[in-house]
């Protein structure tokens, strides 16, 4: 009996240490779950994270290009010190202009038409082939002039109503 009482004293300690290692089982799953339900959340905030890290590194990148863009203009400038050019005297503007001449283009047209004037007129008289005097038809012909028509001179208001009415026409002065 006392063999049998130990043992089942034995038997319950071992239940109860067995039971307490499946509460403890029990605590892990639900910590295991509770994890896994919550790695969309960890891994969100990994990604805010990832995007902070990725932002400050890149401000970090262009202070640092800034900063030697500062040095370089820096000893740019201590180069250039002794370089520096001042204007005494700005410029100025001329009170009329030195090209071109009005005067000079506008009496070089002047000359220039007339001179181009004078030859059409010549080449128009060059090329005139009418008669204009009793000597002209001698050369032309070789003949003698007998007779000319003469030059009749109307008056413009007698003209029209003459021409009009059927009246007769007047020589005034003539051969």
């Amino acid at each position: 009996m006392q063999q049998l009482r130990a043992k089942l004293r034995q038997d319950d300690l071992n239940i109860a240490d067995l039971t307490k290692r499946q509460a403890q089982i029990q605590d892990q799953i639900a910590q295991l779950q509770g994890r896994l339900q919550a790695s969309p959340v960890v891994e969100q905030q990994l990604k805010e994270i990832t995007r902070s890290y990725q932002t400050a590194l890149d401000f970090y990148n262009e202070l640092l290009k800034k900063r030697q863009q500062s040095a370089m203009a820096t000893d740019l400038e201590h180069q250039q010190e002794s370089e520096q050019f001042r204007v005494l005297d700005p410029p100025s503007l001329p009170d009329k202009p030195s090209f071109p001449k009005r005067s000079y283009f506008a009496g070089a047209g002047l000359g220039a038409g007339l001179a181009l004037a004078l030859a059409i007129m010549y080449l128009i008289a060059l090329l005139d082939k009418s008669m204009h005097t009793e000597r002209d038809v001698e050369v032309c012909l070789n003949l003698p002039v007998l007779s000319t028509v003469p030059l009749l001179d109307v008056p413009q208001s007698e003209s029209k109503t003459e021409l009009l009415g059927g009246g007769s026409l007047q020589a005034s002065g003539a051969d």
